[in-house]
């Protein structure tokens, strides 16, 4: 298996997912988290891990508003550092426009580390998302990335509830078919602590 080591930025967090183990965490000084996860950034060295993730919050719908610079700069880290691949968890519950495209676009034009990075979300039949709106937004921004950002890969968590699996149980439900439309590697998760456990992985389908 890979060396993996994951840094999460901060616990608090807008979107209030159900099986969020971080509801009512207490604010925390950003910048004073940021500059700590860059600091310890800085005492690895290259090559030392294939893989690094950052987790928390949600970075991209307005909560790193004032903290875009310091984290630039733990990406520009991350690159000398050399993964082969570099983790971000979103939630994909918003317009990508504001933040995840341009910093995207930067990351494949001026970092050129797009084909690095893994896109993580997470998706379930009826306790992810707190409306039909909020799918409808999570599928159309899974296949904007594919379209505008090609060279990104995605991962998505699928919860493991009874009502996915009497969804798969009944035929209306097909892994084939998820992956393809996405262009998404899966894996499983159980929903009941927030301590999630990954039980199966299915590798990543070819681009067409």
């Amino acid at each position: 298996m890979d060396k993996f080591i994951q840094f999460e930025l901060w616990k608090e967090c807008k979107q209030g997912c159900k099986f969020c183990c971080n509801k009512g965490a207490r604010p925390i000084n950003k910048l004073h988290s940021l500059k700590y996860i860059l600091s310890i950034l800085n005492g690895l060295r290259p090559n030392e891990y294939d893989s690094i993730g950052l987790i928390g919050g949600e970075l991209f719908n307005g909560e790193m508003d004032l903290y875009m610079n310091q984290f630039c700069n733990i990406m520009n880290r991350i690159k000398e550092l050399n993964p082969k691949n570099i983790y971000i968890a979103t939630s994909l519950l918003y317009d990508m426009r504001d933040y995840l495209i341009p910093l995207l676009k930067a990351f494949d034009e001026v970092y050129n580390i797009a084909d690095k990075i893994v896109i993580c979300t997470s998706w379930d039949a009826k306790y992810r998302f707190h409306n039909q709106e909020q799918c409808a937004l999570w599928a159309k921004n899974m296949m904007a990335l594919h379209k505008i950002m090609p060279k990104v890969r995605t991962h998505t968590e699928i919860i493991l509830t009874q009502h996915f699996i009497d969804l798969v149980n009944s035929g209306n439900w097909n892994m084939d078919v998820f992956r393809k439309v996405f262009y998404t590697d899966v894996d499983f998760i159980e929903p009941s602590s927030g301590l999630y456990l990954s039980l199966i992985h299915i590798s990543e389908p070819t681009r067409p």
